[in-house]
């Protein structure tokens, strides 16, 4: 189950990331009216959202399973 999410979770990063990257581009490029930074800030922080979600999917996957140790 841990390697699904994980290989999921690495395959969700990689349009994130270009996601990410391109709207912060579009806010910064000076090419854009006030309503289209406006969605491009809204892009940015749901793909940022998204990202935290992956992170968490990520944690999950490495936690190992509780063991049972015999004490003496």
């Amino acid at each position: 189950m841990g390697q699904l999410i994980s290989g999921v979770a690495h395959e969700l990063n990689n349009p994130l990331t270009a996601i990410l990257g391109y709207s912060q581009l579009l806010t910064s490029s000076g090419q854009m009216g006030q309503q289209g930074i406006e969605y491009a800030d809204k892009l940015y922080k749901q793909a940022q959202r998204t990202h935290r979600i992956v992170q968490n999917l990520l944690s999950f996957a490495r936690q190992h399973k509780p063991e049972r140790v015999r004490q003496e």
